[in-house]
């Protein structure tokens, strides 16, 4: 992994898309170790969270399948004639065709998975005179389980679950999603197999009806289930002073694995009024939290409707926020904050808030389940520099700069987010900040230019 990321996320999907190519492609996939993609591919999902490499290797693969059954359609008899002179290798080809006709989609569908018959498979189906409709759907049930058994193995090799335990831990922290993936992909090969419509009905009826699925999941969890009941309140900090700060963990997320991605919790508020007070000299919106349970279907809708959609849980030192706010945007689009209060100070409280921008909906692992959330800009730094402006200009509360109390990020890190690790400290006008306190925050002013919100 470390290797990859030091290059271009269009070079290294170029590159596995290419091995995925070429691992089935005749003639070449003898040479070519597909394995070496799908791993990859796997892996990269498991530290990232990102999708891409999953998508492109298995489409990959599945267009070097039909490139090999189009050369075996135009070539397969000239080839046969040329490199198959014994009658031995003939019959034995004469079999394998007799084979592919009498188990049809299955043959092709347990072919990806042994490596031999994966090479040559494509080809002798064209060779064949097999359906070009039929072979595209089987192909792409035998990519499903052939390269995904190995990202399965890329994905669970990243997460360090070398061992039975560690794979029975990560199966039940995830349950809820491998059993919708994989009604979902029941459901989908079912009407690809089974139903009698022209290729193109089905594999539109097909993926309509894994959507239904999936959309369904989504609707019953978090309409139809609860939250769990808190075992009591988390532990607060135990900060006496904003020297206590250096060194915490300022990461949040929807959940306790590797995948769900996390995001910063930038902003420290010194105050002894709570956050809504500074959000209404700001004018932003009070947002609605999402617990699961706690909200009906039309409820949803309403909110939705408004241009002010709930905002998902989001945990911190194991906690959900307190209160959510936003400025008026769109459906896809918005800036929202998410505040916390964590701890008792001199003369007043701290809360920590993490900011950030909705910039598209998109699906993304939340508690257990898939879901269709906002997806954030991953240039965070731009909604917390803007934000510390309008408190500046705004409102009484004092903007004092930017603390280094997190680990800088770049483009080319794991995380879903990029950063200079800076905390913006706020405090209001009577909670007292010792210099002293200052000073050891190692304070900065905000260097980038700040962007309207």
């Amino acid at each position: 992994m470390d290797f990859l990321l030091h290059y271009s996320e269009a070079g290294i999907l170029f590159a596995l898309a290419l091995i995925a190519f070429l691992d089935t492609l005749i003639g070449i996939g003898f040479f070519v170790f597909g394995e070496v993609a799908f791993l990859a591919a796997g892996a990269t999902l498991a530290t990232t969270g990102q999708w891409g490499g999953v998508i492109v290797v298995m489409l990959a693969a599945w267009l070097g399948d039909q490139t090999s059954f189009f050369l075996g359609r135009r070539l397969g008899a000239r080839l046969i004639i040329r490199f198959l002179k014994p009658a031995k290798r003939r019959r034995a080809w004469r079999r394998a065709a007799a084979k592919l006709h009498r188990h049809g989609a299955g043959f092709i569908v347990l072919s990806r998975l042994f490596g031999p018959t994966a090479w040559v498979t494509p080809f002798l189906a064209g060779s064949a005179g097999f359906p070009a409709d039929k072979f595209a759907f089987a192909s792409a049930a035998g990519v499903l389980l052939g390269v995904g058994q190995f990202i399965t193995i890329g994905a669970l090799g990243a997460l360090g679950l070398s061992n039975v335990q560690g794979i029975g831990a990560f199966v039940i922290a995830h349950w809820v999603a491998i059993v919708i993936f994989v009604t979902m992909a029941a459901v989908f090969l079912v009407i690809i197999t089974q139903s009698k419509r022209h290729a193109l009905a089905r594999l539109i009826l097909a993926s309509f009806a894994a959507a239904f699925v999936f959309l369904s999941a989504n609707l019953l969890y978090f309409f139809g289930t609860t939250s769990p009941a808190s075992a009591g309140e988390p532990k607060p900090l135990t900060a006496k002073s904003a020297c206590d700060l250096t060194g915490l963990p300022l990461l949040a997320s929807a959940g306790p694995t590797n995948m769900h991605l996390p995001q910063p919790v930038n902003i420290a508020l010194f105050s002894a009024k709570e956050p809504r007070a500074l959000m209404a000299d700001l004018g932003w919106i009070e947002n609605t939290i999402f617990k699961r349970g706690d909200m009906g279907l039309l409820e949803f809708v309403q909110l939705i409707r408004q241009r002010t959609p709930p905002v998902s849980e989001l945990y911190f030192q194991g906690r959900s926020a307190d209160t959510a706010h936003q400025l008026p945007g769109t459906l896809a689009q918005r800036v929202h904050i998410r505040w916390w209060q964590v701890a008792k100070v001199e003369g007043g409280h701290l809360y920590f808030g993490a900011i950030s921008r909705d910039e598209e909906i998109a699906v993304k692992y939340y508690e257990a389940i898939p879901a269709i959330l906002h997806d954030i800009d991953h240039k965070v730094d731009l909604a917390r520099d803007a934000f510390a402006k309008e408190v500046t200009h705004l409102t009484n509360y004092d903007s004092l700069g930017l603390a280094p109390l997190m680990p800088p990020t770049d483009e080319l890190a794991a995380q879903d987010y990029v950063t200079d690790g800076g905390v913006l400290i706020l405090k209001d006008a009577k909670t007292p900040l010792p210099p002293d306190q200052i000073s050891c925050l190692g304070l900065t002013p905000p260097t980038r230019e700040s962007q309207p919100i």
